[in-house]
């Protein structure tokens, strides 16, 4: 089972309990925590802690980052001229066009 496809499976539910997730994906409970660490380390799903029936278990939700924009800032910037090195939207969207090109979408 391969990370891209839990994170596939949570993105389709919107959120789900991590005891139902391993129980519906047919992986056991240690192998789901190890891919949920790894969505959680690189910002793909963030798990909230909660109770369920006395039960201990994580609410495990899929970040949906923004779409984004693929035309810079300095398109149609009210500024007659900026420096590109302390342009603050600029520096912001370098960032984020940098994490969708990583695949990290």
């Amino acid at each position: 089972m391969k990370d891209d496809d839990v994170l596939a499976f949570i993105r389709e539910r919107g959120e789900i309990l991590q005891k139902d997730l391993w129980k519906e994906m047919g992986i056991d409970s240690r192998k789901c925590s190890k891919i949920l660490k790894r969505l959680e380390e690189r910002g793909m799903v963030e798990r909230e802690k909660t109770t369920v029936d006395g039960v201990v278990t994580f609410r495990i939700t899929a970040i949906r980052k923004p779409e984004l924009n693929h035309l810079p800032p300095c398109f149609g910037c009210p500024e007659s001229y900026c420096e590109p090195a302390e342009c603050e939207k600029l520096d912001v969207w370098v960032w984020t066009v940098g994490i969708k090109m990583s695949g990290e979408d």
